[in-house]
């Protein structure tokens, strides 16, 4: 089987999905594949540096993109892409129980660009460039896309609970998010186009802090200090502490 994505979730374990056939992943157009062609089988992982627990996902068209814990033993995986056509909209995210059963199914919108799921089953996604201005007929012809805010928070059931407020963060609109983190605490940290703003969400609270740096393609946080890392200026990592940053005026306002 072939590697497919590898991510981290909430308990501390390193979660991967590997396929069992190669698969063309565009069309003879150049577009993305939304749904395979053909099933193939998932093999999906979680090591915690005790135990590897291995599941079969059997006979699947998603192409996955993302996988992630969800409930006691289960998993969620989804797809980055995802069409929207007059009367026909694919859902592209998964809910698999331990046996490997998909329980459920669910639309989470198109371009994803990473996806986090808490402890208490919300699911964060964020969402890059056509994800928020549309693609795949979402927009045009169809209706606003789901990722317009270009971060949402999801309830176990993929009914949406929060989209990204600007207005709140004291931020520009998120054009493109370029990394994603979540911590135990159930804070979301995200990084995005165009100023490159570091905003933290919690509870409903917004808070935010203007660096001057941009490009990072991925940031890793302890809940105070920060990590960046990607094409960050003549360095590709560089670190900041909330105490270090410039406070923008969210974080003013806060009297921090």
């Amino acid at each position: 089987m072939g590697p497919v994505t590898v991510g981290t979730g909430h308990d501390g374990a390193v979660y991967a999905a590997a396929r069992s056939a190669a698969v063309p992943e565009r069309d003879a157009r150049g577009r993305w594949h939304t749904t395979l062609e053909s099933p193939i089988d998932y093999l999906l992982l979680r090591a915690d540096g005790v135990e590897i627990r291995k599941t079969i996902l059997k006979d699947e068209r998603l192409p996955v993109s993302f996988v992630q814990p969800f409930g006691a033993d289960g998993f969620l995986v989804a797809g980055a892409r995802c069409s929207w056509r007059p009367g026909d909209i694919e859902k592209n995210a998964a809910v698999v129980d331990a046996a490997g059963h998909a329980r459920s199914r669910m639309t989470l919108g198109d371009g994803l660009a990473d996806l986090r799921v808490g402890a208490d089953g919300t699911i964060w996604a964020s969402y890059f460039d056509e994800g928020v201005f549309g693609n795949y007929g979402w927009g045009v012809p169809g209706p606003a896309p789901m990722g317009a805010s270009g971060l949402v928070a999801f309830d176990a059931g993929g009914n949406v609970k929060l989209a990204f407020d600007n207005e709140a963060a004291h931020t520009d609109i998120i054009c493109d998010a370029y990394a994603l983190n979540l911590c135990a605490d159930g804070a979301v940290w995200v990084y995005f186009y165009t100023d490159f703003p570091i905003v933290t969400i919690k509870d409903g609270v917004y808070r935010s802090w203007t660096l001057g740096v941009s490009g990072a393609r991925a940031m890793a946080t302890d809940g105070w200090r920060v990590l960046l890392f990607g094409r960050v200026g003549k360095s590709n990592a560089k670190r900041w502490s909330k105490q270090g940053a410039r406070p923008s005026r969210a974080r003013r306002s806060l009297g921090r």
